[in-house]
């Protein structure tokens, strides 16, 4: 075959070029661009497999400007070497779809007459088990979810703003406030979406309020913000699992004592306002206080 012929542009070539290049598109341009939380697992994915294909790309980059917005390559950095760099890596991946059309044409054509109706039951079947996996086997996983929540009836003062001494406690304790089990009850790996919750410390007869930082961890004690940064408050649970997640004090509060919040008999867990929207609570209607989960503060 000829290398002009191999690489003729036609309309296979340019789908094949698409469904490569998709997960990409959203690496290099929408990067913080979220899915439903249902199609969470194929998000963590899609950025894994746009990270290897940027692999062309920072080759070309290194080698000629040095890496991106770096220098010092072949070239010097110019306004146009990042064009230059995603043109060259576009025409590599169009190579590589130029293979995989021509492999899939001699594979039907040795198949003799009826290569066409075998090529078209193969599309059908791929887009079928495409749609499958990819939007219904989620979709119904996530109808499965089954949730319980447990909020803390009471806490003291002495713990809500203890302050972390390493040298007494090696192992940082977290303040847990609340606990959610998910279990998930199908065949596949379910998402989950975490409600969002903005806490703070409350003085019922004052009506004095104070922010306090919460974030949500797993039973190890990771964040679950720092498991997946595209999409921080979803996790993943695996068919026929169960998973414990807990809200906990932010490891990061700069809380310094307690004689602050020495009035404070309540803490008020908000959601729907955003996640730990730490500003929200100074502004906090009477309707989102009673509509509020609260936790007894013991004295």
């Amino acid at each position: 075959m000829k290398l002009t012929q191999f690489l003729k542009p036609d309309l296979k070539r340019i789908i094949v070029l698409l469904v490569i290049l998709i997960p990409l598109i959203k690496f290099i341009f929408y990067p913080s661009a979220q899915f439903p939380a249902q199609f969470h697992l194929w998000d963590t994915h899609i950025n894994v497999w746009g990270t290897l294909l940027m692999i062309p790309f920072i080759i070309v980059s290194m080698i000629l400007f040095g890496g991106f917005d770096v220098g010092g390559g072949l070239f010097p950095y110019s306004n146009i070497s990042g064009t230059v760099t995603y043109l060259i890596g576009i025409v590599f991946w169009y190579v590589i779809s130029c293979a995989i059309a021509t492999g899939w044409n001699h594979f039907f054509k040795s198949l003799g007459k009826n290569s066409k109706k075998y090529e078209k039951a193969t599309i059908i079947s791929l887009t079928t088990v495409f749609a499958v996996l990819v939007i219904i086997m989620p979709t119904i996983a996530t109808s499965f979810i089954v949730t319980e929540k447990t909020t803390r009836q009471n806490i003291s003062i002495d713990e809500l703003v203890s302050i972390w001494d390493p040298e007494k406690q090696p192992v940082r304790k977290d303040i847990r406030l609340q606990e959610i089990r998910i279990r998930n009850n199908f065949i596949f790996p379910a998402s989950y979406q975490l409600p969002d919750v903005t806490a703070f410390l409350y003085d019922t007869e004052g009506n004095s309020k104070f922010g306090y930082s919460v974030a949500y961890k797993t039973e190890d004690g990771r964040f679950i913000r720092d498991i997946n940064p595209s999409n921080q408050y979803v996790i993943i649970v695996q068919p026929n699992a169960e998973a414990r997640i807990y809200l906990c004090r932010f490891s990061g509060l700069g809380i310094t004592g307690r004689s602050d919040y020495e009035n404070c008999d309540e803490v008020l867990l908000l959601t729907n306002v955003g996640m730990d929207n730490y500003s929200y609570c100074y502004y906090a209607t009477e309707e989102d206080i009673l509509r509020s989960e609260k936790i007894k503060i013991l004295k």
